[in-house]
């Protein structure tokens, strides 16, 4: 449906919300939206849906960065033909992707990504949903995150704690 300023809008199939299309030419282009400072989401989860269409083997679809100096980012994009999201939220870039279609056919694609921590999920169209856990141990990567947050002051106290923490819960632990 043409709202008369020469975007489509489509009402959203799974929910009651409009959407709008943005048609780029060949240079490409570049929305760009701030959030106010006080204003700004939760940053422990993500969900992101957005349906394209290109031709391009290379591409940015999306890309969210946190404010200045936390160094968080959310990249969905088009590499060598196929979707995948690369995302980091204080630790290390963690990488998803979707190997089995090429999405640079010209037809239109529906991604779907959600993201909790380091953990992931990726779909598109309607293949089977892709699940991506981080390696190594979970405890020690939530923790690494979590230190980036704790003011310098108390980390110490924090560390503490965890440590007595750890005795508590050691298998070895007399009680």
């Amino acid at each position: 449906m043409d709202d008369g300023r020469g975007s489509c809008v489509r009402k959203s199939e799974e929910a009651d919300e409009t959407g709008t299309t943005y048609i780029f030419g060949r240079g490409g282009a570049l929305i760009t939206y701030t959030w106010p400072p006080n204003d700004r989401p939760s940053t422990r989860a993500d969900r992101l849906a957005v349906g394209f269409s290109s031709q391009l083997k290379e591409a940015v679809l999306v890309r969210v960065e946190s404010a200045k100096g936390l160094g968080d980012y959310l990249e969905l994009h088009i590499e060598r033909g196929r979707v995948g999201v690369i995302f980091n939220v204080g630790t290390d870039d963690i990488i998803i992707e979707e190997s089995g279609v090429m999405v640079s056919d010209g037809k239109y694609h529906v991604v779907r990504f959600t993201r909790s921590g380091g953990n992931a999920t990726l779909q598109v169209d309607n293949l089977p949903i892709l699940e991506r856990f981080p390696s190594g141990n979970f405890d020690n990567e939530r923790l690494a995150i979590a230190r980036q947050r704790i003011p310098y002051r108390l980390g110490r106290v924090v560390d503490e704690w965890l440590l007595d923490k750890g005795k508590e819960t050691s298998p070895n632990a007399r009680l």
